[in-house]
């Protein structure tokens, strides 16, 4: 106990660094003596938030996607004006005691950071052919936290963010390095980086519509989640991005080493329009939470980050133009160069971290350790399928990925007939879960073993579908195996897995991804002949793959509803902006099956007015109290950031006429 005790106060400490430079800031900012008036002017951080989505209104959106590659450029001498808005808003509950805390909380420590200023940018010359040197200042700048700080204070930091700060970015947005100036105090450069990192998207690869990327802010690496659009503003064209944060990986802290360590949960999105013929960033607005903490670390920690950056103007600076590579060499040898967000080498220690956290897992036992000492034991008790049993797979996952030996050893005891099919099922999904190229050949060789128990075939193909990075040699070996008439059911769902396997290709990047959808289309006439189009529409849908689009909505006029709600949700997973349009006219279908599919499927795009007007005249019309119902969960899901959604579920909880419908809106309300 006392051991826990010491770690559960250690882990107190290492929260901190996840509020990132804000703290840093709050207490230089707050520091005694002498105080300022309040700014003149309150700062709003929804301003900019509510003026882009004024301009998103705009945008007249297209589905055509450019042939090129996605890249920023910043011709040397171009310039850049922003207004920016930050607000932090920290909620820190601590323990009484940090060593107990069944002594229960001090009350809730209240932290508050708003800041905003202008924000100019400057392309300069680079004799690096993959780089960008671009230069931010940042003037005009007002904090407020609501509580008093000295003159001295101020004038410092206003003095040191008069300098001028140099990055290199790669031409898909990473920033590589950042470069300041020796006179900047620390305080001005964390404020710096704090809002130049802000303004970090990352494009795609090739042209594709969603895309998923690892990327470093001032919390730590997360992994990203992209959503792109095109269309047309103000007759130039556009590519609006949405991220969403999927989850953080490490955590930046001297003592803390993983995400897994600390309990950390991101929420929220940022949305950013990109100018494609001046090849940069024209708005951004960021909503984001982060939950931390809990569970053995006692203090938890709620940071809520409302930002923006909102275009002012672009021109060309002829002195900045004719500075020479050479020159801006010699200005950043004077300079103090770090790595903003060190992304390669948080990759690197991320994975040793995992590695090392996989090893002390297994704790050296084998395969046959596991099989005789766990699972074993787990089956004779009936806990095979309960916590028990999730936590063993997990071991064996690590154990298979750790030592390539050990998924043979595995598979030879499989293949002798002397282990029960409940526990094979248990050893298929353990493979799964480890991914890698020997666990999914094991995989494989089980799925296409026609002396197999059919259990243990059927298990170890819907394992097919958990690695995230499918080889092609497991998707063209699965391909043999579809078969619409196949009465087992294993040739027809071989073809949902590799429409799985066929997306993880398109989104992570990796060989076979055209030939995994060419594959799948060249299934439909056997599918469809076969009475299973339903099967092929599902299998389009786990590819998530917009050329398919054009396709899947030739099924939207079928005779039956069945169909046509499959079509639906094999639209929901693309990022074509013509899914938006196709989604809203599906709520007028004629079966509630298909309007509810809709409905669900609108949820996973972003919200516009107009989908919210849609959805409400339907909750409001249609006579299905399962319609409303969903209707009333699709307004749940945006009730937080829009009022106006908040709004349609207190009109529901007093005016519907289903009782249960009342309830169900009354309870969201709370």
């Amino acid at each position: 106990m006392k051991n826990k005790k010491n770690g559960s106060f250690r882990h107190f400490f290492r929260l901190f660094p996840l509020m990132g430079g804000v703290v840093v800031l709050f207490l230089y900012w707050n520091g005694r003596g002498e105080t300022n008036q309040e700014m003149e002017t309150s700062v709003d951080s929804k301003t900019i938030s509510v003026n882009i989505q004024k301009v998103i209104k705009e945008v007249q959106y297209e589905d055509l996607k450019p042939e090129t590659p996605l890249r920023f450029t910043a011709p040397p001498g171009r310039m850049m004006e922003h207004d920016f808005h930050i607000r932090h808003d920290i909620t820190m509950r601590m323990p009484k005691n940090p060593m107990d805390a069944s002594h229960g909380e001090v009350d809730p420590q209240q932290m508050k950071l708003a800041i905003r200023g202008t924000l100019v940018s400057a392309a300069y010359a680079t004799s690096l052919s993959d780089r960008l040197l671009v230069g931010y200042r940042v003037s005009s700048i007002e904090m407020d936290s609501g509580e008093p700080s000295t003159s001295r204070q101020k004038e410092l930091l206003q003095e040191s963010m008069n300098h001028e700060v140099l990055a290199h970015l790669t031409p898909r947005g990473r920033f590589e390095r950042l470069y300041f100036s020796p006179q900047m105090i620390p305080q001005a450069r964390n404020l710096a980086r704090e809002i130049i990192l802000r303004t970090q998207v990352i494009l795609p690869e090739t042209p594709v519509s969603k895309w998923k990327s690892m990327e470093e802010d001032v919390t730590g690496l997360f992994e990203a989640e992209y959503q792109g659009r095109w269309g047309t503003l103000e007759d130039k064209k556009i590519l609006e991005v949405v991220r969403n944060k999927i989850s953080y990986l490490a955590i930046n802290s001297d003592q803390a080493s993983s995400a897994s360590e600390i309990p950390t949960v991101p929420t929220g999105t940022t949305t950013g329009i990109i100018m494609l013929e001046e090849g940069w960033l024209r708005d951004l607005s960021t909503s984001e939470g982060l939950k931390a903490g809990g569970d053995s670390f006692l203090a938890r920690i709620q940071r809520d980050t409302e930002a923006g950056l909102w275009f002012r103007k672009i021109w060309q600076d002829a002195e900045r133009a004719k500075l020479s590579s050479k020159e801006m060499e010699e200005r950043l040898s004077q300079m103090d160069g770090v790595s903003p967000i060190g992304l390669e080498n948080a990759e690197a220690d991320a994975e040793a971290r995992r590695v090392d956290r996989l090893e002390s897992m297994v704790g050296g036992r084998t395969f046959e350790q596991v099989f005789h000492e766990v699972l074993l034991p787990l089956l004779s008790s009936g806990k095979l399928l309960e916590r028990e049993g999730t936590q063993a797979r997990r071991l064996l996952a690590a154990i298979f990925e750790l030592d390539p030996a050990q998924v043979g050893e595995a598979l030879a005891l499989m293949r002798s007939g002397a282990i029960p099919a409940e526990i094979m099922s248990q050893i298929s999904t353990a493979l799964g879960l480890a991914g890698t190229p020997p666990a999914q050949s094991a995989l494989v060789e089980l799925v296409t073993d026609e002396q197999m128990d059919p259990q243990v075939r059927i298990s170890s193909l819907w394992a097919m579908a958990t690695p995230k990075h499918p080889t092609l040699e497991a998707q063209e070996a699965l391909q043999v195996l579809v078969d619409p008439t196949d009465p087992r059911g294993l040739g027809v769902n071989t073809l949902l897995i590799l429409g799985a396997m066929s997306g993880k290709l398109n989104q992570y990047g990796g060989e076979g991804s055209d030939s995994g959808l060419a594959f799948l289309l060249q299934q439909e006439d056997s599918f469809r002949d076969a009475g299973k189009a339903n099967v092929f529409l599902n299998a389009i849908g786990n590819s998530q793959d917009d050329r398919a689009f054009d396709v899947v909505c030739r099924y939207l006029e079928d005779s039956t509803a069945r169909i046509r709600a499959c079509a639906v949700e094999a639209l929901s997973g693309m990022g074509n902006e013509g899914v938006s349009r196709i989604l809203v006219n599906a709520l007028q279908d004629k079966q509630t099956g298909v309007q509810v599919r809709a409905i669900g499927a609108l949820k996973k795009r972003v919200y516009t007015s107009d989908i919210g007007g849609s959805v409400r005249n339907l909750l409001i019309s249609s006579p299905s109290v399962r319609v409303r119902k969903s209707a009333l969960r699709y307004f749940q899901k945006y009730a937080a950031k829009n009022p106006g959604a908040m709004e349609v579920i207190r009109l529901t909880a007093s005016q519907d006429p289903d009782e249960g419908v009342r309830k169900m809106a009354q309870e969201m309300t709370k």
